[in-house]
């Protein structure tokens, strides 16, 4: 991220009770320009895993260009909650922007999306390639 220049911008959670085990970060750090990733289902079209890249900082939202949407969406910040099925009921939640940095994201990750391109690790050749909209090496 340090290539970015600009300022960058801190996101900290507010956190209600038991968290641990969240996998949410306390912390978000984000600068204009950097590629960015949605880590929960916003709407239809907002969904787990979409990239887009920031464009805008503001102190309690991020303005997004989602290239696969071809527009800006403001993004907020989002309950993340932890369950206890003794319980039966939430016994913590995390108030965080659902947002991570996305220089990379794993096969698993890009299972069920269409990429434009991809660089890959040998290791994972099959799985992303059978995620390509068309191949050209």
């Amino acid at each position: 991220m340090s290539a970015h220049l600009g300022e960058e911008f801190v996101y900290h959670c507010t956190d209600e009770r038991d968290v641990s085990g969240l996998k949410v970060k306390k912390e978000v750090h984000l600068k204009k320009s950097c590629p960015v990733m949605l880590l929960v289902n916003l709407s239809d079209v907002l969904v787990n895993g979409l990239t887009g890249t920031a464009s805008k900082m503001e102190p309690e939202c991020v303005h997004v260009f989602f290239p696969g949407l071809n527009r800006t969406e403001v993004i907020t910040t989002h309950v993340f909650t932890k369950y206890c099925n003794i319980l039966k009921k939430d016994i913590g939640s995390r108030r965080q922007l659902p947002l991570q940095l996305s220089y990379a994201m794993t096969v698993h990750k890009s299972q069920g999306m269409t990429l434009d391109r991809v660089s890959v690790e040998h290791t994972t050749v099959w799985t992303a390639y059978s995620s390509l909209k068309s191949c050209s090496m």
